[in-house]
């Protein structure tokens, strides 16, 4: 903003208050004006970029979305058709009946299910709880997400899929699955999960039956467990596949991000990643 830094220890604010309010002021009128030269900025460029205005949006997840809904999106990642459906609506202190048209899933429902039983949040370790005084080191990876969505192939509309037969198969497919297995003693960290009725914790356990995707399956047994196939379903993943809207998303956003100078509003929020 090419104005001064104002250095100002933030745990002692209390105290700058009581001793030099003047001073106290300053600094956060500061932070407004920064904030305000951020906001201005960012709008100006997604507005001239994408043609989206910032202030529609309340969020910066919804303007990335946006983003993504309006200038990568070539087809959706399933197959869907148009239906009529009759929906009650309100009106005064009746309801009516009112028809419209909506889009719906049009694919494999046995595929569809898979895929919701393969759909669980992200794995933590815990590795002992209660009070510890001592030195910590905590480790994060950095755009994780957006790496894993330029390496995983995605499926579209019109991607084929398969009933998997064979565990054979999981090497050269992509997908989800229903899979018992039993990794080797002593491993430290498995990489299935697992999920039972009535606990409702997900759990990565040496053995038991898992629904996965078949990446997951693949990690497992480099890691030397033994697998038998229940049911899976998948696709031999094609130039489609791997070229998709959300790695080509991701892609060209950590191009901007690797382009800015580091410090900078720019190189610390870019918009996805």
């Amino acid at each position: 903003m090419g104005l001064p830094r104002l250095d100002v220890d933030g745990p002692h604010l209390a105290e700058l208050k009581r001793t030099d309010p003047a001073r106290l002021m300053a600094h956060a009128v500061r932070d407004a004006e920064v904030t305000l030269h951020a906001m201005l900025g960012f709008r100006e460029s997604v507005l001239r970029e994408w043609k989206i205005d910032a202030l529609g949006s309340r969020t910066l997840a919804s303007i990335a979305s946006s983003i993504f809904r309006l200038h990568f999106v070539r087809s959706g990642p399933a197959p869907v058709k148009s239906q009529q459906v009759t929906r009650k609506v309100k009106k005064g202190a009746s309801f009516r009946d009112k028809p419209r048209v909506e889009r719906v899933f049009n694919g494999d429902p046995k595929v569809r299910i898979m895929a919701s039983r393969a759909y669980w949040g992200a794995q933590s370790e815990a590795f002992r709880r209660g009070l510890h005084i001592g030195a910590f080191a905590e480790y994060d990876a950095v755009s994780l997400y957006p790496y894993v969505a330029l390496l995983q192939p995605l499926p579209y509309a019109k991607t084929r899929w398969e009933r998997l037969e064979s565990l054979a198969q999981v090497m050269e497919y992509e997908g989800f699955g229903t899979f018992t297995f039993v990794f080797p003693e002593g491993t430290r960290y498995p990489c299935l999960p697992v999920y039972r009725q009535g606990v409702h914790r997900l759990a990565f356990t040496l053995q038991g039956t898992t629904s996965c995707t078949l990446a997951e399956v693949r990690l497992a047994m480099r890691k030397g467990a033994k697998l038998e196939l229940v049911e899976a379903y998948g696709f031999k993943p094609g130039p489609r596949e791997r070229d998709n809207d959300v790695g080509r998303y991701m892609r060209y956003f950590l191009q901007q991000k690797g382009a800015a100078r580091r410090g900078s509003l720019e190189y610390a929020h870019p918009l996805p990643v």
